[in-house]
C-alpha cells in the first residue's frame, strides 16, 4: 500500500508542469535592491475589461525606439532627509527617484526627487498588499506636497484603488504566458498652487506571473485637466525584455502543441478561499475523468468518472467546505483519453 501512494504522488510531481494562478507576494515579488529591469516601450493598446480566462496577445506588435532602465536601489541620503517618512527602497526610472517604504505586508510611495521638484507624501500611497491574489482589493487616501526649490508648493491630495482584476493567457513574441495575473492601479490626485488646479486620473495596468519578480507589461493612461480648460492625455505601453524575446512556452497546459488543439483547461481562481472553478474544452469527443487529491495521492472528490463528453464546454463549481477541503495544497487530475495532466490548487485562509 505504501509504495502505491508513493507512486502515485511521484506521478503527481513528475506530470505536474504547471503552476497555479500566480500570487504577487513579499518573497517573490517585492522588489530587491540592485536589480535592474529594462522595459521597452510598444505601441499603446486599451487594456480591455477585467474577469477570467481573459487572452492578451501582444505577439504582432514591435518595439518602439524607447527603452526605460529601471534600477532598484539603496535610498540615497539626499532622498532619506527629504522624505517625511523613511525610505527603506528607491527605484530610479525615467530621470526620477521614487522613494518607498518596504515590508512583509506592504509596498508605499513616500515621495519622489526629480531635477524639478521634490515630491513628499505625509500620508503615502500604498501600491501594493502581500500577498495579492485574483479579486483581492485595497484603497486609501493620500496627501503630501511637491515643492519647486524656493520658489513655491504645491499642495496633493487624492485618493487611489488597487485591485486584481484580470487573468489569463498573455502571448508574446516567441513566448505564451498562463495563468498571469493582472493589477489595475487607479490614483485620483488634486495639485493645488497659487495659480491653478490640477485634475489628474491615473490609470495603471500591470501584468504579473509566477515566474517574474517584476511586471512583464504595463500600461499607463493619465488624464491631466488643467483649471484654464486645457486638458492632456498621455497613453504609454511597456514589456520587460526578459520576457517580451523569450522563446518556448511558459506555464502553459502541460501539453504538446498538437494536443492543445483538442482539449484546454483553467481552474480558478487559485488560490481560492471558498470555490474553486474547473472549466475545460473539448474540441472532439473524449473519456473524460476529473479528480480532486490531497497531497498523499488520496482521492477526495470526483468531479467526472469516466464519462463519454461530446465537443463543448464544460464548468463545475466546487465548494471547499462541502467536500471538506481545509487550508492547504491539493490536485485536481484531468485525464482526457490517454492524456493526464495535474494542476496544483491551494485553498487560503
Amino acid at each position: 500500500m505504501k509504495k502505491i501512494v508513493f507512486t502515485l504522488i511521484l506521478s503527481f510531481f513528475i506530470l505536474f508542469n504547471v503552476k497555479s494562478q500566480t500570487v504577487i507576494d513579499f518573497n517573490t515579488h517585492a522588489p530587491i535592491a540592485g536589480d535592474v529591469i529594462n522595459f521597452v516601450q510598444i505601441p499603446f493598446f486599451e487594456p480591455g475589461d477585467g474577469g477570467r480566462d481573459k487572452v492578451w496577445d501582444f505577439s504582432k506588435f514591435t518595439p518602439l525606439t524607447k527603452t526605460v532602465i529601471s534600477k532598484q536601489q539603496i535610498p540615497d541620503k539626499n532622498g532619506i532627509d527629504k522624505m517625511s517618512l523613511t525610505p527603506n527602497i528607491s527605484l530610479f526610472e525615467d530621470e526620477k527617484y521614487h522613494y518607498f517604504n518596504l515590508t512583509e505586508k506592504s509596498y508605499e510611495q513616500v515621495g519622489t526627487i526629480t531635477k524639478d521638484y521634490d515630491l513628499v507624501y505625509e500620508r503615502p500611497v500604498k501600491r501594493m498588499s502581500y500577498p495579492f491574489i485574483y479579486e483581492d482589493y485595497f484603497d486609501g487616501e493620500f496627501n503630501g506636497y511637491a515643492k519647486y526649490g524656493s520658489n513655491y508648493n504645491i499642495d496633493i491630495y487624492g485618493r487611489y484603488s488597487v485591485e486584481a482584476d484580470a487573468y489569463g493567457l498573455l502571448i508574446l513574441p516567441g513566448n505564451r504566458i498562463k495563468n498571469v495575473l493582472r493589477v489595475k492601479q487607479y490614483t485620483h490626485s488634486t495639485q493645488i498652487s497659487k495659480c491653478s488646479v490640477v485634475e489628474v486620473d491615473a490609470y495603471k495596468y500591470v501584468w504579473y506571473s509566477s515566474d517574474e519578480r517584476y511586471p512583464l507589461v504595463s500600461v499607463v493612461i493619465t488624464e491631466q485637466r488643467y483649471s484654464n480648460g486645457e486638458t492632456k492625455l498621455i497613453q504609454e505601453c511597456y514589456i520587460n525584455e526578459r520576457v517580451y524575446s523569450c522563446a518556448g512556452d511558459n506555464n502553459l497546459a502541460g501539453v504538446q502543441e498538437n494536443d492543445n488543439a483538442l482539449f484546454n483547461y483553467n481552474v480558478f481562481p487559485n488560490p481560492f478561499k471558498n470555490d474553486i472553478n474547473i472549466s475545460y474544452q473539448l474540441n472532439k469527443d473524449f473519456v473524460v475523468t476529473v479528480g480532486i487529491y490531497d497531497i498523499l495521492g488520496k482521492r477526495i472528490k470526483d468531479v467526472v468518472l469516466n464519462e463519454k463528453q461530446n465537443q463543448g464546454i464544460y464548468t463545475y463549481t466546487i465548494g471547499a467546505s462541502e467536500i471538506g477541503l481545509n487550508p492547504g495544497m491539493y490536485f485536481i487530475k484531468f485525464e482526457f483519453g490517454d492524456k493526464v495532466m495535474i494542476e496544483k490548487i491551494i485553498r487560503s485562509h
